[in-house]
């Protein structure tokens, strides 16, 4: 059976390792290294709200996502490669990276190796109660910038505590303390047959009837030893069905745009995007995502004379007017390192 790498921090610096050691003779359920580049979140988080893009996440809606998208599915595409020239045929990648849908589908359709997307905040979503999702108790309920709040305030507590962490017994991986993380289920139920049920990102190819046969989906699915199956689902409401149509036009837009380093496809995502679009008109756009192909020039070798024209027009002017220092609608302070030592048994980052 071969040994799974998930990626549970999701961001955007890739790790410069020989990953195909990691992959060779696998059966593919392997996934790719990252670390969260705080850096990176602060950027598209903090550039978009001075346009009036105000983001609680930023890595599956928003500009924010459609930037992140940028750089993960090259990356992503990397990992591709190597399962084909190296993995044994019918390698299955578990995909942990967002924005889940672009890369899962840039990986299915032009990595040309079936990849399932696993989402780290729907384990098991029969747990999650919508009814409290509209209050500031979790970070995730809407709060600005919220998620790079708690990120921070994680990587700060793990700086100062790292030492103390390092002279504790190391934990016993004996599988008594099992996790809810899909990965893992999936992986026993191919290699012993034990069924396990779960809501998986996958290319719908007629899983949802009104939605087209190429996008993502996330769907009930099951896993047993015969593989991964989906079941049929049907027609959505068609109010439903809508909302996705237009999620899923922005998602094709920045897969296409970051696979083909299209900055024109890449502005007219920003610009399909029902936040951005509605706050923000087309050349506040446009100078938006000049701002951040500047700030993330090292990870978009792509766009490469993209960023140098966008240099260029931020360089020369005239430049929109932009809310300088705006901190959003609903911002909290970020906590110290002793703070979040104080209450880090209760802290729960996902829901």
């Amino acid at each position: 059976m071969g040994q799974t790498v998930c990626q549970l921090q999701k961001e955007a610096e890739k790790q410069q390792t020989a990953h195909e050691e990691l992959i060779r003779g696998g059966d593919g359920r392997r996934e790719g290294l990252f670390q969260i580049k705080n850096q990176v979140l602060h950027r598209v988080s903090e550039i978009p709200l001075k346009y009036g893009v105000d983001q609680c996440v930023g890595d599956t809606l928003c500009t924010g996502c459609i930037m992140y998208g940028q750089r993960v599915i090259a990356a992503m595409l990397d990992f591709c490669r190597d399962i084909r020239e190296v993995s044994e045929p019918g390698a299955i990648m578990l995909n942990y990276s967002n924005p889940n849908a672009m890369a899962t589908w840039a990986c299915n359709k032009y990595g040309k190796v079936r990849t399932i997307g696993l989402c780290h905040g729907e384990i098991h979503g029969e747990m999650q109660k919508i009814k409290d999702w509209i209050d500031l108790s979790n970070w995730i309920h809407g709060e600005t910038g919220g998620y790079l709040r708690v990120t921070r305030e994680e990587r700060n507590w793990f700086e100062t505590d790292y030492p103390k962490i390092l002279a504790e017994e190391p934990r016993k991986l004996d599988g008594s303390a099992r996790g809810k993380e899909h990965a893992s289920y999936i992986i026993e139920a191919l290699e012993t047959g034990k069924m396990y049920r779960g809501h998986f990102n996958v290319m719908n190819e007629g899983c949802i009837t009104n939605l087209p046969d190429e996008c993502v989906v996330e769907v009930p699915c099951y896993v047993d030893g015969n593989g991964i199956s989906v079941p049929k689902v049907g027609d959505l409401p068609l109010g439903c069905a809508a909302v996705c149509s237009q999620s899923i036009w922005v998602q094709k837009l920045a897969v296409e745009a970051a696979v083909h380093g299209d900055v024109n496809l890449l502005k007219q995502a920003a610009l399909m995007d029902p936040l951005t679009g509605a706050v923000c008109n087309p050349p506040e756009i446009w100078q938006m995502i000049d701002e951040v192909l500047v700030a993330q020039e090292e990870w978009l070798p792509q766009y490469t004379e993209a960023i140098r024209q966008a240099k260029e027009r931020l360089q020369s002017g005239p430049l929109i007017p932009t809310k300088e220092g705006y901190r959003g609608a609903v911002r909290l302070r970020e906590k110290t390192a002793e703070e979040v030592a104080a209450e880090h048994e209760k802290r729960k980052i996902t829901v």
